[in-house]
C-alpha cells in the first residue's frame, strides 16, 4: 500500500511537470491501478513531443518553400533579364534594312580618305543630317565591299561631273580599299574633274571600311552580295532606300530619282 502511494504520487509530479491533463476524465487518477499510470505516462509525454516536433517541421518546410519560390523567381526573372539583354545584343548586330533608324555612332569609325584619320563623334556629327549641326537634308551613300571595284570609282566619277554642289555634299562613297591605295586613285582622277565655283574639288568624299564593318551593318555584304549598294537615309535618321546591284552608267539618274523622292 505504501508503495502503491508512492508510485501515484510520483506519477502524478510527472503528470504535473509535463502539464499533461488526464486524457481520460471518466476515470481519475486515483481510480487508476499503477500499471496504467506507468503506461499513460510513458506515452502522453511522448505524443506531446511528437505533436511539437511534427508541428516544428511543417513550419521549416513552409519556410523552406516559401525560401525555394523566392530562389525560382530570382533565377526566373535573372534569365528573363539575360535573354532580354540578348535580344537587345542582337538587335544590335543585325543588318539594318529599310524602315530601320541609322546611328551615328556607325559611322565614327570610318576613315577619312583624304586625312587618313577616324571620323570619330565630331566630324560623324558634321556628315550625317539627323544630329546637330544639321548639315544636310539626306545622305546617300554609294559603298562597295570589292577592292578597288571599277564600279564605285566610275560611279563616283560620273556623279562628281554631273551633279551641283548642293547634291555632291550630301553624296559619300564608303570602299574596302586601304587609305593610300584610294588616295592613290583620287591623285590622279581629282585633276580629270576640276574645281567648282567655290573652288572646291568635285570629288565625292570618300570613307575606307577595311573591315567591312559598316558595309556589315547597313547589308551591303549579306547574303555573299559582292556588287554596288546605294543607301539613302533620310534627315530623320530613317533608311529609305537600299537599292542593290547598282549599274555604274544609270547611277546618275538613279541618284536624281531619289533625291527627288526624298523631297
Amino acid at each position: 500500500e505504501k508503495r502503491l502511494r508512492a508510485d501515484r504520487a510520483r506519477f502524478a509530479e510527472l503528470l504535473r511537470t509535463t502539464k499533461i491533463s488526464n486524457p481520460n476524465p471518466l476515470y481519475e487518477d486515483d481510480e487508476l491501478d499503477s500499471g496504467e499510470q506507468s503506461r499513460r505516462a510513458a506515452t502522453q509525454p511522448l505524443a506531446s513531443i511528437t505533436a511539437r516536433a511534427g508541428a516544428l517541421s511543417a513550419k521549416r518546410k513552409v519556410g523552406s518553400n516559401g525560401a525555394n519560390a523566392k530562389k525560382r523567381q530570382k533565377k526566373a526573372n535573372a534569365k528573363k533579364a539575360q535573354a532580354e539583354e540578348d535580344d537587345e545584343d542582337d538587335d544590335e548586330d543585325r543588318p539594318l534594312q529599310e524602315g530601320d533608324i541609322a546611328s551615328r555612332y556607325d559611322f565614327d569609325r570610318l576613315t577619312s580618305c583624304e586625312t587618313g584619320a577616324a571620323l570619330g563623334p565630331m566630324l560623324s556629327a558634321q556628315l550625317v543630317p539627323w544630329v546637330p549641326p544639321f548639315v544636310a537634308d539626306y545622305l546617300i551613300i554609294l559603298v562597295d565591299p570589292r577592292a578597288q571595284s571599277s564600279d564605285l570609282r566610275r560611279s563616283v566619277q560620273y556623279i562628281s561631273s554631273n551633279t551641283s554642289p548642293d547634291v555632291r555634299r550630301q553624296v559619300i562613297a564608303i570602299t574596302a580599299d586601304d587609305v593610300s591605295v584610294t588616295q592613290s586613285w583620287i591623285d590622279r582622277t581629282a585633276p580629270q574633274t576640276g574645281v567648282d565655283a567655290d573652288g572646291d574639288g568635285n570629288l565625292l568624299r570618300m570613307f575606307s571600311d577595311r573591315d567591312w564593318e559598316w558595309m556589315r551593318r547597313y547589308s551591303a555584304v549579306d547574303d555573299g552580295r559582292w556588287s554596288m549598294s546605294m543607301v539613302v537615309i533620310d534627315s530623320d535618321a530613317v533608311i529609305r532606300r537600299v537599292i542593290r546591284d547598282v549599274d555604274p552608267s544609270h547611277a546618275c539618274q538613279l541618284l536624281a530619282e531619289v533625291t527627288e523622292s526624298i523631297k
